[in-house]
């Protein structure tokens, strides 16, 4: 597959993934214990793929630019590819559309730091009063 295809796709997937989680992070969805360590896991995966195909797609745009007496390495040529300028308005769109995710994301971090570390000491509180009755529990047993 041509190398923009590919990094169309990554970013088309990329988008959807940020999207997703966009939606399951938002502050109107308060349960935040139904957010998992490989949810964070899985985003950060994308984010890096993402990060990649965009690192590629720089690269492949400063070749572009070079003189003719260095040429670059020719990619292989798709058996079925959409013409160059309707793929690079595409992955252009993709690009844009991952930048805008990416400022909801930063946007949304705040809040959600907030609720996790809400969700943090709501549980360790909950900890600490199931320790109390266990060793009330314990000291009962003893006394009887």
């Amino acid at each position: 597959m041509h190398a923009n295809s590919d990094c169309l796709l990554t970013l088309q997937r990329v988008n959807l993934a940020l999207r997703l989680s966009l939606s399951r992070l938002r502050p109107e969805n308060k349960g935040c214990s139904t957010i998992s360590a490989k949810d964070f896991s899985d985003l950060l995966a994308e984010l890096l793929s993402a990060r990649e195909c965009l690192h590629h797609l720089a690269d492949t745009s400063s070749r572009q630019g070079q003189t003719r007496s260095d040429p670059p390495n020719p990619a292989p040529i798709p058996a079925v590819s959409l013409p160059d300028a309707a793929e690079t308005v595409l992955v252009a769109r993709e690009t844009r559309a991952y930048r805008d995710n990416l400022e909801q994301l930063s946007a949304l971090l705040p809040s959600l730091h907030s609720r996790l570390l809400t969700e943090k000491h709501r549980l360790q509180n909950a900890q600490s009063h199931v320790m109390a009755a266990a060793g009330w529990s314990q000291a009962r047993k003893e006394t009887l």
